[in-house]
């Protein structure tokens, strides 16, 4: 990897959704973590976002973005909603 690779296994375990619970961030001078945006359950999974600021687009535009970046189709919560509404609007 070199002087400038990672290994982010603790990262690589955490799966996406559109609405997540935590956030990865700097926590130190060499230190990264995950910060909660939200009060999160005993046994709840942990979710971050792929996303940068196309997690503000529309459901559609979310879900073709994941699938050229990423190569899946998002089913979380937030893309899942039945009734159209957005839990972040």
């Amino acid at each position: 990897l070199g002087r400038r690779g990672r290994i982010y296994t603790t990262l690589s375990r955490v799966n996406h959704s559109c609405f997540p619970n935590v956030v990865y961030t700097r926590i130190g001078p060499k230190a990264f973590g995950f910060k909660a945006l939200r009060a999160i359950k005993a046994g709840e999974e942990l979710l971050h976002s792929y996303l940068g600021r196309e997690l503000l687009l529309p459901t559609e535009l979310r879900r073709r973005h994941l699938w050229r970046s990423k190569c899946f189709v998002c089913r979380c919560a937030r893309c899942a909603t039945e009734d159209g509404r957005d839990p972040l609007r």
